[in-house]
């Protein structure tokens, strides 16, 4: 990938991802499955999920703000998934 150098970012791509992404959370109701590094793993449907807790290990992990972005053809995508969100360009 060839991000801009000159541009600022405030985060930086990781390796995987075919796109810079930033999630702004705003308190909103998740629906995550987790998988802790201990080896538990559960499900969390909650609000404000800011922070998670192990029901295991207790290890609590910071939710971050990127996700991986993985380029696709549009015509693979399932039925069912069709619906694609274009992104405002900024200026």
């Amino acid at each position: 990938m060839n991000f801009n150098p000159d541009k600022q970012h405030p985060f930086a791509p990781f390796p995987g991802t075919d796109a810079e992404t930033f999630i702004q959370w705003k308190g909103t109701k998740v629906c995550m499955d987790f998988y802790c590094p201990c080896g538990a793993h559960g499900h969390i449907d909650a609000d404000f999920t800011y922070y998670v807790q192990c029901g295991s290990c207790r290890a609590v992990f910071e939710m971050g703000t990127q996700v991986k972005a993985v380029r696709t053809d549009p015509a693979t995508i399932p039925d069912g998934f069709s619906r694609v969100r274009t992104a405002v360009v900024d200026d």
